[in-house]
């Protein structure tokens, strides 16, 4: 732009050589100019390279007038209200008391103490109070309500105090009316001092143009005043601070055949007999069987005499208790199980000791977990029943099932047996 005339308009001001003027002379001008001057600045590059600044400045706020407070009360003063009244005497503001029911001046801003000094007034509110509070709320539309309230959203004692929140959100959404909300925790020292510094704040947010709402919700708690803020939390963290002590679960059926009736539920395992042990488990093999037991096709319950769940047959645990009779195993021993007496698909789970083997370190859980049952189901076949010998060949039917290719794979770790196939077959329980 240096090349047209408009360029060097302000050379008769003194500025020699370029339009440019530094962020200090802009702040000199903008308080000139009716600005609180500069509030921030921000340069495009560092000195002397600079050619541009992002500058930020508002209007000057004149002091705010006065305006005269209601404190709006009950049959009863609580002590608390004498505390504000004196809080806001001193900061020059003019005070009157006026009782529930009265005639409100339309020129004051009220501060109700009314959910303070007994039950909120909005629990089981008669016709009565209702007219009045609709002709209050009809009356001061133009003014700041700052109604005082037990906890309802930090620390609660009270849910009923909760109401007035919910009336105060839909009054402000339908009406643009100014009527906040704060939260008393107590009345302790510092209280007093928020409440007046809250009714400060709405007043100045009165004559401020801006395009965000301004807070109406306040919490005293902690002696310090909370505003509400939407922050990025972990639920499992959160969970954690309030939870008790863990309880052991285990998925459960709840009608057999409906798959969304599954649900955790609470199996609580006791101290382990002589020979059985404790596994809190980090792995579950998901069998055909439990896939079946699940859609109600066979009942699995029939062997069932630990729990209410008869889903997981095996898996991969570690050991947090021992029976007496237990020598080959230690608490800290990661093992695979296999059984279907007790409750397998759980948190923490009982089985006895001969069903618990330690896993080598080669296998992960997830491989371990899978082992079990195939492997099993292969020796009870082959060598239990049929009594396979070395050097007889057998014939493989439907070999690509998941228990036949784990089948195929045990097969193919004998070299010296040679596998063609194999009948299917139904192997029952136990």
């Amino acid at each position: 732009m240096g090349q047209f005339s408009g360029w060097w308009l302000s050379e008769e001001d003194g500025r020699v050589g370029s339009p440019f003027i530094s962020p200090d002379q802009w702040d000199a001008r903008l308080r000139k100019a009716g600005f609180d001057g500069c509030d921030s600045v921000t340069l495009d590059n560092e000195q002397p390279y600079t050619y541009n600044a992002n500058i930020i400045a508002k209007p000057t706020s004149s002091p705010l007038a006065s305006r005269k407070v209601t404190l709006l009360t009950g049959a009863e003063v609580h002590p608390f209200v004498t505390e504000v009244e004196g809080v806001l005497r001193t900061q020059g503001a003019g005070v009157d008391q006026i009782r529930w029911g009265q005639e409100l001046p339309l020129d004051h801003d009220v501060i109700s103490f009314l959910d303070i000094e007994g039950r909120p007034l909005l629990q089981k509110i008669s016709e009565h109070d209702l007219n009045e509070f609709l002709v209050m709320v009809d009356s001061l539309q133009q003014a700041n309500v700052l109604w005082l309230t037990p906890p309802a959203q930090l620390r609660c004692t009270d849910p009923q105090a909760a109401q007035v929140l919910g009336l105060a959100r839909t009054i402000r959404s339908e009406l643009a009316m100014k009527f906040a909300t704060l939260e008393l925790e107590d009345t302790s020292s510092g209280a007093a001092a928020a409440v007046a510094g809250v009714l400060k704040q709405l007043q100045a947010s009165a004559n401020e143009v801006n395009d965000l709402d301004p807070d109406m919700e306040y919490v005293w708690a902690n002696n310090v005043l909370n505003i509400g803020r939407f922050h990025w939390s972990s639920v499992e963290d959160d969970l954690k601070q309030t939870a008790g002590a863990p309880e052991t679960k285990a998925l459960d059926i709840g009608t057999p055949g409906l798959l969304q009736t599954l649900h955790w539920s609470n199996q609580p395992i006791g101290q382990p007999a002589p020979d059985e042990v404790n596994l809190k488990m980090s792995v579950v093999g998901l069998n055909f069987k439990d896939v079946m037991i699940a859609m109600g096709i066979i009942n699995g319950t029939d062997t069932l005499k630990k729990g209410t769940s008869p889903l997981g047959l095996e898996g991969t645990g570690y050991v947090t208790e021992l029976g007496s009779q237990i020598t080959h195993l230690k608490v800290g021993d990661r093992v695979m199980t296999i059984g279907c007496e007790s409750v397998g698909l759980g948190t923490i789970i009982q089985r006895h000791g001969s069903l618990c083997v330690k896993i080598p370190d080669a296998l992960s859980d997830e491989e371990a977990a899978t082992m079990p049952v195939v492997y099993v189901t292969v020796l009870m076949f082959l060598v239990e029943k049929w009594k396979l010998e070395r050097g007889e060949s057998i014939l493989i039917h439907s070999a690509a099932g998941g228990r036949y290719s784990s089948l195929y794979s045990s097969f193919k770790l004998a070299n010296d047996t040679q596998v063609l196939a194999f009948v299917q077959y139904t192997l029952q329980s136990g």
